[in-house]
């Protein structure tokens, strides 16, 4: 974790995401889960089959990198392959 954060603020990067089952791990490592609604392309068997939005809490962990601060609202995942 300390690499991988280590890297991303080299690169610029404010802040490293993920999705985890393991939750304890991660929040060791200074993640914490937040709320904010997503929006991604839903993937099965390397086909794309639709988009998908949820509002359910606690579905990304992030670790502030930079000391920018989380934004609030929809996060678009939809960008670059992710």
């Amino acid at each position: 974790m300390t690499a991988v954060t280590g890297y991303a603020a080299t690169c610029g990067i404010d802040f490293v995401c993920l999705f985890a089952d393991e939750e304890g791990l991660y929040r060791r490592h200074g993640f914490t889960t937040v709320d904010n609604p997503l929006t991604w392309v839903k993937i099965n068997d390397h086909h794309t089959i639709g988009l998908a939005r949820a509002v359910t809490p606690h579905e990304i962990m992030v670790r502030p990198v930079s000391g920018a601060a989380w934004p609030t609202g929809e996060i678009d995942l939809l960008g670059h392959v992710y």
